[in-house]
């Protein structure tokens, strides 16, 4: 007497999961750790194995390296971030992004502040013409949403404050040419 295919299939499923089970217990791994490596492995085999990940899920820092880049997110400044030559708003950093690809870089910060859109805005693009950025007047409105543009080669900053949670969000876009 065969058993069924949907039986051979829960035997399988069950084999499967009890053997992954001794293997955590074996390897003293926790649960983060194991969904760590599968989440990078799961992005590494979709990229075709060309990159290198990691993924700290209790800090939410995420790192890609390719051959033709990296890419890193997260709540703090990424390691590459100029910090000396983009002055920030003082506030809570909740998302900073890296990119780098074929030549070109740039970076995506968020940070959260207490003060009033305008007034918020207003400081991240003092500290930026301290710094010997020049305002760029093509900028384009966008309604909504309070955007400034300064510049000071090699770095483009594209500032945008909006309101959340009780304060403001300045959202810096910056380029490298």
């Amino acid at each position: 007497m065969t058993m069924p295919a949907r039986a051979r299939r829960s035997t399988r499923t069950l084999l499967g999961l009890a053997a992954a089970c001794t293997l955590l217990l074996a390897s003293g791994c926790s649960a983060e750790d194991v969904a760590d490596r599968v989440a990078e492995k799961a992005i590494e085999n979709a990229a075709g194995g060309e990159a290198d990940v990691d993924l700290d899920v209790d800090s939410g820092e995420f790192k890609v390296e390719t051959d033709e880049g990296s890419f890193s997110s997260g709540g703090s400044l990424p390691d590459d971030f100029p910090v000396d030559q983009v002055p920030l708003i003082d506030g809570d950093v909740i998302q900073a992004v890296s990119s780098q690809q074929a030549g070109a870089s740039g970076f995506v910060v968020l940070v959260m502040v207490d003060a009033g859109v305008e007034d918020a805005l207003a400081e991240a693009e003092q500290r930026l013409l301290d710094a010997g950025y020049e305002g760029d007047p093509e900028m384009a409105d966008i309604p909504g949403m309070s955007v400034v543009q300064v510049v000071r080669a090699p770095y483009t900053v594209v500032l945008s404050s909006y309101e959340a949670d009780g304060g403001s969000a300045i959202n810096y876009v910056i380029s490298v040419e």
